[in-house]
């Protein structure tokens, strides 16, 4: 009998079936990589995955107005005017779900779920952005934000990579752990949710909790713009020489041409390279008055303290808050300081926000690129101690009785600002602890089970030896 079975299994390992004998099944049944090496790749694709897309979500939350202004952007490209209280909703879900994601694919949380969403943003962010790139409807994605901006080119190379990485996952991600229980992975994704939710309505109510635009918390405002008024007038395009003697060439400038008597020649004449401005170079706010006559140094006050009334968007948003315009411009006078709005509109317009808003206070035309840079929302208020911008803030997100209320009276002069980045130094360490915290937390109940589950084991032997004795 055990001959004949030997045989029946000798046979059947060495006849295929269908072609294919037993052993080359076994061999098909192998996978192509190691396990170790698969869990490597899984967890480098869903450091890669996770991590940029949850910069992603971290930037357009930080800076929602910079992405409504964005999605409005593209809108406008394709004719498809909505109103701005649905570009919001799309722009909070987006940033949100994009950090939300990235938080998930990086922990491993709903290992299946969360590959497979991020696997849905990229059969839409893919064909949009082999779109840009080729048609070039806009000058950036704006996928990180104004934090770092990229080339479409290279925003549609990344997303390449990142859909390869995730088609990875899809296959990959469900066979390697997470870094959190099953029972609490509940607890990191809603601290992401809210967390990436509180950086986007703050910034969107108040003002972006981290300013990465010319003008932040702390500019010498008045210098700057006084700084770059100087160098407009006295501004010479920097020119190089290229001289060549013997089969040498050399590039000078006009300060060290050399004698041509001496056997130079003269080959051509080029524009000297351009260094790298900083953000602050970059500033280019510029202030007219009726006349299209340029007064910004005329208009931002260098000595005393100043608040500056910035509306991006003129209309009749403004006149729910007109009368706390007006009265901070009379505060202000009061204790020796003065008030002026800047409009960003052409004349015709500037004439009639005059008319609708009434104000009690000088106000000028900007242009609409330069108040958005200095401030986002569509009416905000800065405040300026001798031409240094100490806050800004949203004009919604003030008290509309701060002024009239004796009982609660508010010094506009000692508001502290939020975007500073400390109140966003606070969210974000509040929220890594509790993430650390949470991963503890299960780490130190899985401890205790085994813990428990080990006794047990020891426990068993001892009871079945003393029953046997019995």
């Amino acid at each position: 009998m055990q001959s004949s079975a030997s045989s029946n299994s000798l046979n059947s390992a060495e006849n295929p079936v269908n072609g294919i004998t037993e052993t080359e099944k076994d061999s098909y049944r192998q996978p192509f990589l190691k396990p170790w090496l698969i869990v490597t790749l899984t967890w480098l694709c869903r450091l890669c995955v996770g991590v940029t897309f949850m910069f992603s979500g971290w930037a357009k939350a930080i800076d929602v107005w910079g992405f409504i202004y964005k999605i409005e952007e593209y809108l406008n490209v394709w004719r498809l005017y909505q109103p701005r209280e649905l570009v919001l909703v799309a722009a909070l879900t987006l940033s949100v779900g994009e950090f939300a994601v990235g938080t998930a694919v990086i922990t491993g949380c709903l290992r299946r779920v969360s590959v497979w969403c991020a696997a849905l943003m990229m059969c839409f962010l893919l064909p949009l952005t082999i779109y840009i790139y080729i048609a070039d409807p806009v000058a950036d994605c704006g996928c990180f934000g104004e934090i770092f901006i990229i080339s479409n080119g290279a925003t549609l190379l990344k997303n390449i990579i990142l859909s390869a990485m995730i088609a990875f996952l899809l296959f990959t991600n469900t066979s390697v752990q997470a870094l959190y229980r099953r029972t609490l992975q509940w607890i990191p994704l809603t601290l992401s949710v809210a967390y990436a939710l509180i950086l986007g309505l703050m910034g969107y109510h108040i003002q972006p909790l981290v300013d990465v635009r010319p003008y932040p918390v702390g500019t010498d405002l008045g210098a700057l713009l006084a700084q770059h008024d100087t160098a407009a007038d006295a501004q010479v395009n920097d020119m190089l020489f290229v001289y060549e003697k013997d089969g040498k060439t050399i590039t000078v400038d006009v300060d060290n041409i050399p004698d041509e008597e001496d056997g130079w020649t003269f080959v051509r004449r080029q524009e000297a390279p351009q260094k790298q401005a900083a953000p602050q170079e970059l500033a280019t706010l510029a202030i007219f008055d009726d006349q299209d006559e340029d007064v910004t140094a005329e208009v931002i006050s260098r000595k005393g303290a100043q608040i500056l009334l910035v509306v991006t968007e003129p209309g009749v948003g403004y006149l729910t808050r007109a009368r706390l315009a007006d009265e901070l411009a009379a505060y202000a006078v009061a204790h020796g300081a003065e008030m002026t709005a800047l409009v960003a509109t052409d004349n015709s317009g500037l004439q009639q926000w005059r008319e609708l808003a009434l104000p009690s206070f000088d106000s000028y035309m900007v242009d609409d690129t330069d108040t958005k840079e200095l401030v986002r929302g569509n009416t905000a208020v800065v405040m300026l101690q001798d031409g240094v911008i100490k806050w800004k803030r949203n004009i919604a997100s003030l008290d509309a009785n701060m002024m009239s209320d004796a009982s609660h009276a508010v010094d506009p002069f000692g508001l502290e600002p939020i975007d500073d980045g400390r109140l966003h130094t606070r969210l974000t360490l509040a929220y890594v602890i509790a993430m650390v915290l949470t991963g503890l937390g299960g780490l130190s109940r899985r401890t205790y089970h085994l813990r428990r589950l080990r006794k047990r084991r020891i426990a068993e032997p001892s009871e079945s030896s003393e029953g046997h004795a019995q």
